[in-house]
């Protein structure tokens, strides 16, 4: 994500972010606890990830919780 970031002048939390909301029969639930943050997600929808950056952020590995806190369910 940070590589892709960098490419693309966004953060990697942006890269995700545009990722995601392109997904099928997907909802992104954004809660911005700061007016900087809500600008960066709303600066996530104006670029585009190529394909080649689309298909690279498919083939991640996403069985992983990589924040995990106390009040999350378990992971199957």
């Amino acid at each position: 994500m940070e590589e892709i970031g960098k490419k693309c002048q966004k953060s990697a939390a942006q890269v995700a972010l545009k990722w995601l909301l392109e997904q099928e029969q997907v909802v992104a639930i954004q809660k911005p606890a700061t007016p900087e943050h809500l600008q960066a997600n709303l600066q996530a929808i104006q670029f585009d990830l190529n394909d080649e950056d689309f298909f690279t952020i498919d083939d991640l590995e996403k069985n992983i919780r990589v924040v995990n806190p106390d009040f999350a369910p378990d992971w199957d």
